[in-house]
């Protein structure tokens, strides 16, 4: 069922054309983007929004480094209430964690400098994983005094986080709906927690694309929805403004004009948050355009600055006034929208190699997969790699021409809190193909609560076999990473 606190009509309505919305999604798609799924907004409705499959609309999405605005908005709600001030000593708040004799640097760190990224730290063992993660960052070894420069860490935001829920004595996102419950978060959204048991408010938050856009409305209305002041207006302003240069960490790209509270700004008068992998809502208020998209790019970092320039290129040159109805260009966007489908590995399905290696088993000498032995199964349009390892033996399933869905054979990876195995394997989508006659690529990603994929090339030489596996995943798919070589058995 549709969200009825979002709107919907014609891109021609609001003042664009469907062509110019189908040209920005087709070349995307066109270039290579791992659209999982988008959505375009004007003028607080949905001109346009699609899904590839296994996405809805109503399913859950990994928001990634997006969650910090989301922990941007509950500091902005304690504003609200004054529960809390921007000026507010972090370690105030902490005393329990605070090492003997702490440094001056660290007792100055205040609230707006961990919203700017501007902490006393230049390392921090939040992604060592082991121990509690409030306690970690404040025993962590400052360098500089705090609000001097930014320096991106998503400890910081997990620092934030923790001070939301510990003062409201609930989850950041119940924090949220509770004080935003006109906006109509999803009731199950839920965020992976840290080490610590505080949510994961760096990077954390599941939720659906359409809350991602009401929070992003929000957020260009100045913190108001459907003319209700939700979040103090100040706050949210220099939320989305420049507080802070950063351009010596982004390499002169377009959001490279300056960082506000979790939030960064882009050119043209915009903002936008951005998560790992290119989950992104991208916000111009000045022309009440909001762009929201999740997808898988990492490993393709080129990937997501594409989802920016097409975006100045094809969106916000076309933005005008209302125009008369073009069903037949509304009715191709329409069609673009409803066809999205995880990108495929480009190549054959067939290959002179590939009744030689049908049911071969090959032996691997030692390497740091620790694949022992493996093997393929091959049907019409499908296929199987078996294979040994010190955990067992293992299967991965793929498609040629296709995806194949399974649940993949790890169950010591992560799920609702770090540093705790979940105990099951993570939904997984393959495909392969042959890229040449004596070459089969396999490309897996996890489409979970962590996404994550990995290529595997298969390269056959004879009785002779070489592999390479290469990763791109936070915290799993470690054994999916290496060389090795062998023969057949």
């Amino acid at each position: 069922m549709k969200d009825n606190k979002l709107a919907t009509a014609t891109p021609e309505s609001l003042g664009i054309s469907s062509g110019a919305v189908r040209d920005y999604i087709e070349a995307l798609i066109g270039r290579g983007v791992n659209l999982h799924s988008i959505l375009v907004m004007r003028k607080g409705k949905i001109c346009a929004e699609g899904y590839c499959p296994p996405y809805t609309e109503d399913k859950l999405q990994r928001m990634y480094s997006i969650s910090k605005s989301f922990t941007s908005a509950a500091i902005g709600l304690m504003v609200t209430e004054g529960r809390i001030s921007l000026d507010d000593k972090i370690t105030d708040y902490f005393p329990e964690y605070l090492p003997e004799n702490p440094h001056k640097w660290l007792l100055d760190i205040r609230i707006e400098d961990l919203l700017k990224m501007a902490s006393a730290h230049i390392h921090t063992k939040h992604f060592d994983k082991g121990g509690p993660w409030v306690k970690e960052y404040l025993n962590c070894p400052v360098n500089h005094p705090p609000g001097t420069f930014f320096l991106y860490d998503t400890a910081a935001s997990h620092i934030l986080c923790a001070l939301v829920e510990k003062l409201s004595g609930m989850t950041m996102l119940e924090y949220m709906r509770k004080k935003m419950s006109e906006v109509g978060l999803s009731e199950d959204a839920w965020c992976i927690k840290g080490t610590d048991g505080y949510s994961w408010g760096g990077s954390g938050v599941m939720a659906t694309l359409r809350d991602l856009a009401k929070f992003a409305l929000v957020m260009s209305n100045g913190g108001s929805f459907e003319g209700k002041q939700l979040i103090d207006a100040d706050y949210v302003k220099k939320a989305t403004t420049a507080q802070i240069f950063n351009d010596q960490f982004t390499n002169g790209v377009r959001w490279a004009t300056g960082y506000g509270y979790q939030i960064w700004t882009i050119e043209g008068d915009g903002f936008a948050f951005r998560g790992m992998g290119s989950q992104h809502a991208i916000c111009f208020p000045k022309q009440e355009l909001i762009v929201c998209c999740t997808c898988d790019n990492q490993g393709a970092e080129l990937k997501d600055r594409l989802i920016y320039e097409e975006l100045y290129r094809r969106l916000l040159p076309a933005l005008g006034e209302p125009m008369e109805e073009n069903a037949e260009e509304y009715k191709k966007l329409q069609k673009v929208c409803s066809e999205m489908k995880l990108a495929l590995v480009k190549g054959e399905k067939d290959s002179l190699y590939r009744d030689k290696v049908n049911g071969s088993v090959y032996v691997l000498e030692e390497n740091r997969m620790e694949i022992s032995e493996l093997c393929f199964e091959f049907s019409d349009d499908e296929g199987v790699m078996k294979y040994v390892t010190p955990r067992g033996n293992k299967e991965i399933r793929f498609g040629f021409e296709k995806h194949v869905e399974y649940i993949f054979p790890e169950t010591h990876y992560y799920g609702e809190q770090i540093n705790v195995p979940s105990g099951k394997g993570y939904r997984t989508w393959s495909s392969a193909a042959w890229t040449d006659d004596h070459t089969l690529v396999i490309r897996t990603e996890t489409l979970d609560e962590y996404l994550g994929n990995f290529t595997a090339t298969f390269s056959f030489k004879g009785a002779e076999i070489g592999v390479v596996m290469n990763k791109t995943a936070e915290w799993f798919f470690e054994e999916y990473w290496g060389h090795a070589g062998g023969y057949i058995k």
